[in-house]
């Protein structure tokens, strides 16, 4: 990943991030948190993978949903470390 393309990625997770909590001046808005993640996530940003899970795991800007947040941890997980994700599929 090229230096630009990677400080943009790190610039879309400070903004989901910012999303999902709010700020003295703004209310969260989980579901914009939500598309900017599925966008990263969609490139094979793991860090994106794992905040898309959680979100998923807990209904926050997106329905519920154990068994997709299940699959992003593992996806996620596995690109962070190869060894661990097949320990967990023993």
């Amino acid at each position: 990943m090229g230096n630009s393309l990677h400080a943009d990625s790190k610039e879309q997770l400070r903004r989901a991030q910012q999303l999902l909590e709010g700020s003295d001046r703004a209310a969260p808005e989980p579901a914009k948190a939500v598309a900017l993640l599925e966008g990263e996530a969609k490139k094979g940003n793991k860090e994106a993978m794992w905040m898309l899970a959680a979100c998923c795991e807990y209904g926050l800007g997106t329905e519920k949903n154990t068994a997709r947040a299940e699959h992003l941890y593992s996806a996620a997980t596995h690109m962070a470390k190869p060894e661990l994700a097949k320990m967990h599929q023993q």
